[in-house]
């Protein structure tokens, strides 16, 4: 996975021809980790394992009145029967695998499936501190290096859409894109993957380095196992690399074609399987504007809620305008959500399934993966960059307050999970 790993000056890269104020070198997207990160990684590791370890064990005590209930009697039906019996089935897998590796034990399916939410989580979590760490080193930083890092992915972790409006109806998730959920075992394990793949695109626009068949075989390796977890991510990342690549072509700048054809091939594949599986016999997907979003808010309250979702993204952007748009990550999550966006307005499916908003999820995990990279430009700009300026200082409380109301909506939103599983305060 090394050629996956920009090098420095790789976020500049998306408008070479816009003219920025002079800083310092752009960090490289993920950090290599030092002696120093190691006690810091390892203690944010384990504290987010016993958070959603905790959060989990709820949803399963629940049984089937959550999610986590269905899939595992899922996951009991195919390890029974040996066939697959659902079109993303990598948590499903995953959970067979580790019951089998404990069975001297006596694990359950469910203690299996947690342990199998708490890995990927693990996983996701180590990611995060990996795309944060390079902002909390640069040249002139007033941060704290690891413990920069490991705070900021707590709070990456943990933020939840603003629902402070809607506190005295206890609505905390319906109408809203929700960052982290809990209740939904198939996102858990696709969101590391999401965010290794949001790498592998910004790696499609830099400059061309020898080309190695390892590299572009674990791009197109990536890509099936984030489809097989849950489609909606790849679905929202294809018309994008499609779009850049034309794009970036057409204006000769750098695009790496072997490597978006890595990405985009198998996921045609398998996403052309999981059709047939999914709605060869049933009703089709509808084109049916705001039909998914009034299933679960009013319709006048949409628009409100899309921005208290998407409030501190935003807000950086348009603090940051001149800078921002030269920010190649940032764009790219932008562009990523935005397909996932308009697949939640303008898409629904058709009979039974028309009320489980299956099409909602692209926009959830694009926003997840906006907000690090939003995380990523706010540190480096309002901390490291001009730090001193007027301008840096207003985005810089600006920044902060929008995404401790984030925070203090995440901490209501996690607690609630907790003590009330599934469905509470909705």
């Amino acid at each position: 996975m090394r050629l996956l790993v920009p090098q420095p000056s790789a976020e500049g890269a998306a408008a070479a021809s816009v003219t920025t104020p002079r800083m310092s070198p752009d960090p490289p997207l993920l950090a290599r980790l030092e002696r120093a990160d190691w006690p810091w990684l390892a203690g944010l590791v384990v504290g987010v394992a016993a958070l959603t370890f905790a959060v989990t064990r709820r949803m399963m005590v629940m049984g089937l009145d959550s999610d986590f209930g269905h899939h595992i009697q899922l996951t009991e039906a195919m390890a029974r029967s040996g066939r697959i019996l659902a079109p993303h089935f990598l948590y499903h897998f995953s959970t067979i695998a580790v019951h089998a590796g404990l069975s001297v034990w006596d694990v359950s399916f469910a203690a299996a499936g947690t342990l199998v939410t708490v890995g990927y989580t693990a996983l996701l979590t180590v990611l995060v501190y990996l795309l944060l760490r390079p902002v909390c080193q640069a040249p002139g930083s007033v941060t704290r290096g690891p413990a920069c890092a490991a705070g900021l992915a707590v709070v990456v972790l943990l933020v939840a859409p603003i629902t402070l409006p809607t506190w005295p109806r206890h609505n905390l998730y319906y109408g809203y894109f929700g960052i982290n959920v809990y209740h939904n075992p198939a996102i858990s394990v696709l969101k590391p993957l999401a965010l290794l793949l949001s790498v592998v695109t910004v790696r499609m626009c830099l400059p061309a380095t020898p080309r190695r068949l390892a590299s572009v075989a674990a791009a197109g390796g990536l890509t099936v196992l984030a489809t097989l977890a849950k489609p909606n991510y790849v679905l929202c990342l294809l018309p994008v690399v499609a779009l850049i690549g034309i794009y970036r072509t057409g204006k000769r700048q750098n695009f790496d074609w072997p490597l978006a054809a890595a990405v985009a091939v198998p996921a045609v594949l398998v996403l052309a399987w999981q059709y047939q599986f999914t709605y060869g016999e049933a009703e089709p997907i509808l084109f049916a504007p705001l039909s998914a979003m009034k299933w679960f808010t009013s319709p006048r309250s949409i628009l409100p809620k899309l921005l208290l979702s998407i409030l501190f993204p935003l807000g950086v952007y348009a603090l940051y305008w001149r800078r921002a748009r030269a920010d190649l990550y940032l764009n790219l999550s932008w562009l990523v959500f935005g397909v996932g966006l308009s697949f939640a307005f303008l898409l629904a499916e058709g009979g039974e399934r028309r009320g489980h908003g299956n099409f909602l999820w692209g926009a959830q995990v694009g926003l997840f993966v906006l907000f690090i990279a939003a995380t990523r430009f706010w540190v480096r700009h309002a901390w490291i960059v001009d730090r001193s300026t007027w301008p840096a200082r207003w985005g810089r409380w600006g920044g902060g307050a929008l995404l401790v109301l984030h925070l203090a909506s995440g901490l209501l939103w996690y607690y609630s999970q907790l003590t009330l599983g599934m469905g509470g305060w909705w």
